[in-house]
């Protein structure tokens, strides 16, 4: 279960970078592909994942690169964990960057991409697969990691994320290839009716 950002063709972002400033080139353009999960259904995921609700806060995306690649953070405020398993630190992966800063009821999502200025060159850097997207006000279950210092891990890409109604009902989800679960959760219709479900596990 799981995915995780595969290297670049070519070595690592700042690798790269470096290449292209000897080459006189003052910008970079780069692909990324994830390595995919393999589909799952409800029942083998709900005691490996946390679930929970975030809407999207106002606050804009911000933009970092690490040593290999350059993510977005999307700020969103934590409303409520309905399940939570303990999480290892291989599926958390990255640090939240100095630059993102989180108020104590806040999360911060990377997703794969954006642009930032590494060793001089300006660096473009996209997703191949299909991500998440955010609106401002908007209320998400997620279906993943939530690690310590605030950060999210999306396992599942686009389908870690569906969207909630005010009044509790689940869905739709955007997922370009939902997995079965997702098929699944919404299938319950309301959250009450998915924390019965989580709690059957217990």
């Amino acid at each position: 279960m799981g995915s995780s950002a595969a290297g670049q063709d070519r070595g690592t972002l700042v690798a790269q970078a470096l290449r292209a400033r000897q080459l006189g080139k003052a910008s970079l353009s780069l692909g990324v592909t994830l390595d995919t999960s393999i589909d799952e259904r409800f029942d083998s995921i709900k005691s490996a994942v946390s679930f929970f609700i975030a809407t999207k806060t106002a606050k804009p995306p911000v933009q970092a690169a690490d040593p290999d690649f350059i993510y977005t953070w999307h700020t969103l405020h934590l409303e409520s964990v309905l399940s939570a398993p303990a999480i290892s630190r291989r599926v958390c992966g990255r640090d939240i960057p100095k630059v993102v800063q989180l108020e104590p009821d806040e999360i911060a999502v990377p997703l794969l991409g954006g642009e930032a200025t590494v060793e001089g060159v300006a660096v473009t850097m996209t997703s191949r697969n299909p991500q998440p997207s955010f609106e401002v006000g908007r209320r998400y279950l997620f279906i993943g990691a939530l690690c310590p210092g605030g950060t999210v891990s999306l396992p599942f890409q686009d389908s870690s994320v569906i969207l909630v109604a005010s009044d509790g009902t689940i869905g739709p989800s955007a997922a370009l290839h939902p997995f079965t679960f997702v098929g699944e959760i919404v299938g319950f219709k309301q959250l009450a009716e998915l924390e019965l479900r989580l709690r059957e596990q217990r």
